[in-house]
This record gives C-alpha cells, structure tokens and sequence, in this order.
C-alpha cells in the first residue's frame, strides 16, 4: 500500500490531496482538503482540479473535507464536485450565521454577489451536487465522547456528526495486515463581538420557513436597497469588526493508529525528512497530518484554547505526539500562531501567494515555527514549490 500526499503550488488558499494506491497499482482511496485559491482566482485553483482528475479517468473522489466556506478555500470546489466523482463532503455546520457570514465575506473579497463562493454555498444548500453532504457540529467546549464508535467513511453514514467524531477507511499492507486511516474533523465555532448577525432586522426576510439563509433572497435583498452594500458591510463590521473575519475553521487530523508500521519512502528530489529530530530517534517517518484552514487555536471555548480541546481530544486517543506535518493556519499569519501546533511536527506547510496584500506568511511565525524545532515550508503558486510526501506500508 502507498499513499501519495500532495500540497498543490495554487498560491494563497489551500488544496491538498491524499492517494492511496494498493499494491497491484490501483488507486483505493482519495481524500481532498479544501480547494480554492486567491491567487489568479479562480483560474489557477481550476487548472490544478482539472489537471488532477485527469490524471486518472477512473478516479472517485471519496471524501471532500472543507475548512470553512471562504471563497479561497472553496472557488474550485463545483469543478471537483460537478464531475460527479466525489461521494461525500464534508463541511462545516451550515448554521444561518456561517452561511450569512460566508456569502457576506465573499460578496466583498470578490467585488460581486455572483461569485464562485457563493455559486458553491447556493448550490449545496439545494443540494444540487450529486454527493452526500455531512456536516460536522461545532464544538461544544467540554470534549467529545471519546467512546463513541468509529464510522466507516465509504458507508451509510449520517447528515451530521459531532466534532471530534472518528471516520475510518481500512486497507491490507503487502504483508497482509489491516491497519485503519482515520480521519477526524475538529469544528471549532463562528464568533462575533455581539450575539448573532443573522438575528438583525435587515436580514429577517431572507430566511426560508426553515429559519435557513436563503441566498437568492439574501442576492435579492442587497440588490433592492440603494446602499445595500454599504449597509450589509457596516452591519458585518458591527458584529465581526472592520477587518476580515476568520475565526471559524474546521480542522483535521489524517493518519494512522499504528503509526510505526509506516516507512517513509523519501524522494530526494523532492523533500528529504529523515534527518528531523523525532524521525531520526525513531528510525521511522509518521505520516500523520493535520490540516488547519484558517483556524485560530488561540481563541477559547469555557475558558479553554481550542488546540488544547483538539489536543486532549486527539491525546485521548493516543495520536496528538504522532503529528509530523502540520498546515501552518491561515497562510501563516501572525494572529494564528501556537506553539502547541508544532510541538511534535518537523514540517509546517504553508499555503501562501508569492505576492498577497495580507503580507502572509509573516516573518515573526516563519522564526517562532523554526525556534519550535519544526521546519517552515512555502508553497505558493510555482509549480517547484509543489510538496509531495509518499509512504509506503
């Protein structure tokens, strides 16, 4: 069994992909994390879907997870899900807030009300994609019942699950042993400076019977106002703040339970990890990864940080120590960094446009990443900076 990860050189945004292929060269498995792109938007992010599903006709999509519904992280997705090849998605809770939030959002990075963000959000929410959608609540700030049992990710499965919750595809190694990849998204919730922004009056006729955000009244109603637009930002501003929003994002962790039957094959031309501290020691490479978005591990949940509920959570389970590669979060800002995050990676990715106007990755977290023992990677929009670790087990 091989498994193939790659972080695509789409500049500011994030699209990477997990390929599993058995030992007869099948491919198996493949699991995707967030596809978008700010830079070249949405063309560069589209070049690279189309690019990779070409790459094998017959390829399924097993399971799509989105960090959060922002346009860089979500512009190339109706290309991947409109090819029909995916079976499910994964997203986070589509509460009322997060979607008028996300369309608010997008509506300003891309200057319109018709765009590929928003395109996307409208049309999972009729369910216009041939795939099943499940939603992963937001966390509750207490944990996650460690004792519930792990769903099989290619099965029936359920609209919605809890965070924390445990989906699992099994393989057979060439030595004929089974052993399990699991697959565990932490959702960690919307905040805003002042209760709800669903709950003000201007936006009270764009709720369905439902009590669900309705985008073409939502498109309907800012069109029909003089200073629709101006009104809808002061109002964001009011709740959020003037500058962009990014404090929700669902994160996961990707990996193995028995970690040390996994062997590196290290491709020199493309990246060399042995020589890492934890590696080293060890005489083995854990694949175990963990995705991030944009997610703020420093805000709090009853007083707790949420990495640290993600990492009780995943300590409970026996994996957080096994983490050797982490997505910096949100492209490397200064605002997301934790040292928790890199306590046991060697390498930090990192998601960023060679020129962006968010002065991403900012050079503070490229040295604080480094000070934690963990090796900082840029991968922007150069197809030489694309990243690719394969293992074989």
């Amino acid at each position: 069994m091989e498994l193939t990860r790659v972080i695509h050189p789409i500049g500011q945004g994030g699209f990477y992909t997990e390929t599993f292929i058995d030992d007869n060269g099948k491919e198996v498995f493949n699991a995707i994390y967030d596809c978008g792109s700010e830079t070249q938007k949405p063309t560069l992010i589209k070049k690279h879907v189309k690019e990779w599903i070409e790459v094998n006709p017959q390829r399924r999509i097993n399971a799509v997870f989105v960090s959060h519904l922002h346009d860089d992280h979500i512009n190339g997705l109706d290309d991947l899900l409109s090819t029909g090849r995916v079976n499910c998605l994964f997203l986070p809770q589509l509460t009322p807030e997060v979607i008028l939030e996300a369309y608010l959002y997008n509506y300003y990075n891309t200057g319109s009300l018709v765009n590929e963000g928003n395109l996307i959000i409208s049309k999972a929410l009729r369910n216009e994609y041939n795939v099943r959608i499940v939603q992963i609540n937001e966390m509750d700030g207490v944990g996650d019942d460690n004792n519930r049992a792990p769903v099989h990710i290619n099965e029936a499965i359920q609209n919605t699950y809890p965070s924390g919750s445990v989906f699992y595809n099994g393989f057979m190694n060439h030595h004929g042993d089974k052993f399990r990849w699991l697959y565990i998204p932490f959702n960690s919730p919307l905040h805003s400076k002042k209760g709800k922004i669903e709950d003000d009056a201007f936006f009270a006729s764009v709720k369905d019977k439902k009590g669900q955000i309705d985008p073409q009244k939502l498109k309907e109603l800012i069109e029909s106002k003089t200073d629709g637009i101006k009104t809808c930002k002061d109002i964001y501003a009011n709740f959020f703040g003037k500058t962009k929003h990014n404090t929700y994002s669902m994160t996961l962790f990707s990996g193995t339970e028995n970690h040390r039957c996994c062997l590196a094959h290290c491709m020199k031309s493309i990246y060399y990890c042995c020589d890492c501290v934890y590696c080293h020691k060890e005489k083995f490479c854990s694949p175990n990864f963990l995705y991030t978005g944009d997610f703020e591990p420093n805000r709090s949940k009853l007083k707790k940080p949420y990495v640290d509920l993600m990492k009780e959570h995943l300590d409970r389970l026996g994996l957080w120590d096994t983490i050797r590669r982490v997505q910096v979060p949100h492209h490397g800002s200064r605002y997301n960094f934790n040292d928790t995050l890199y306590e046991h990676a060697c390498k930090g990715y990192i998601s960023a446009g060679s020129k962006n106007v968010h002065g991403h990755p900012n050079a503070d977290t490229l040295v604080n990443i480094q000070n934690d023992g963990c090796v900082p990677v840029v991968v922007n929009e150069d197809p030489k900076s694309i990243q690719k670790e394969v293992y074989l087990f």
